[in-house]
């Protein structure tokens, strides 16, 4: 179906494009009566303005309001209200997103969510002020996050699962595809008892996805050897985890906290040999020393990151904005990298 255009309404009212285009902007010269006439009819006819164009109009004598309108705001929740760092593997997010914004003639831009005296309108009201149209909403610090926020005015998207309300569009690895491979390839490798540990609040944030994965795994593969998942809050700790380890008899143990090889090591666990380590992200810090080598899935995140910029890209073209009726999520797989952290049993 063809986009309604100002001509088009021009024609089927009878008055002049310029007429027209006056009293959808609310231009005093136009009377009220005739204004709401157009509008009217504007409506019945399914005319939407482009955001793109109409800022792009309404700019062109100025080149820094010009560059804003192929400005993407990334929206970013690190460091966080208690000065939380921001996890290593976000840096790959924005790369990832910068790169493609590049690529596509657009600028990506970060703006510090936490920053003091910052507020959710005081931020919406940045970004109108300077005409910029979409943004990415970066993961925030603790899951099951609502980001009260006036998204009519804008495109948007986000990155994994941590933005629990208002649904919107999303990038993400697929973590329950990367679970999968992960235990695949382990029991390829003769591993017969893999444990899986995890923070409870990294689970809140990646959807429960790997649990489910996991879980899924056990009962339908191996279900004389179900072991329970190890969950912690913060940091693991140490003393449990033995506990849990010995307990289990576990020959290996998949999680996306590469600190636990390390705590492993420390505790005078040789790794591989008594103790196989897969991670879920080999490419997030902190990574083993003495040329050790993370075995495990690499997230590939700077290609989630260009997911998301593609999104937020995409509905500007198509002249979208607010929450989505129906929003799409965007997986990207997870790739098995072989290291020396496991061996063949």
């Amino acid at each position: 179906m063809a986009r309604v255009t100002m001509q088009d309404i021009a024609r089927a009212s009878g008055f002049s494009r310029s007429t027209v285009s006056r009293a959808l902007k609310d231009h005093p010269s136009i009377p009220e009566k005739t204004a709401k006439k157009i509008k009217r009819l504007a409506k019945d006819l399914g005319y939407r303005p482009n955001p793109l164009v109409s800022a792009l109009l309404t700019t062109r004598n100025t080149q820094q309001a010009t560059r804003s309108i192929t400005t993407i705001a990334y929206l970013d929740f690190f460091p966080g209200p208690n000065n939380e760092p921001a996890p290593s593997v976000l840096r790959s997010f924005t790369q990832g997103a910068h790169n493609r914004c590049q690529q596509l003639g657009f600028k990506l831009e970060r703006f510090w969510i936490n920053e003091p005296g910052m507020t959710p309108k005081r931020l919406g009201e940045i970004l109108r002020a300077r005409g910029i149209l979409g943004f990415i909403l970066g993961p925030s610090v603790h899951g099951d996050t609502h980001f009260d926020f006036k998204f009519q005015y804008f495109a948007s998207a986000t990155i994994a699962y941590s933005i629990a309300s208002p649904d919107l569009h999303r990038a993400s690895t697929n973590h329950f595809q990367s679970m999968l491979t992960a235990l695949k390839k382990m029991n390829q490798m003769g591993y017969q008892r893999v444990g899986f540990a995890v923070e409870y609040e990294v689970e809140k944030k990646v959807g429960l996805f790997y649990s489910a994965a996991y879980r899924i795994h056990q009962e339908s593969n191996v279900p004389k050897n179900e072991l329970p998942i190890f969950r912690y809050k913060n940091a693991p700790p140490k003393n449990d985890l033995i506990k849990w380890l010995k307990k289990t008899k576990a020959d290996s143990v998949i999680s996306l906290d590469n600190r636990i090889p390390i705590m492993l090591i420390d505790s005078g666990v040789a790794i591989p040999t008594d103790i196989g380590f897969a991670s879920l992200s080999v490419d997030s810090l902190p990574q083993l020393p003495k040329k050790r080598v993370l075995t495990g899935i690499s997230q590939r995140s700077n290609r989630v990151g260009a997911a998301a910029a593609d999104l937020v890209i995409a509905q500007l073209y198509r002249n979208e904005t607010g929450i989505p009726v129906n929003p799409k999520t965007v997986l990207t797989p997870g790739h098995w990298k072989d290291g020396n952290t496991t061996r063949r049993m």
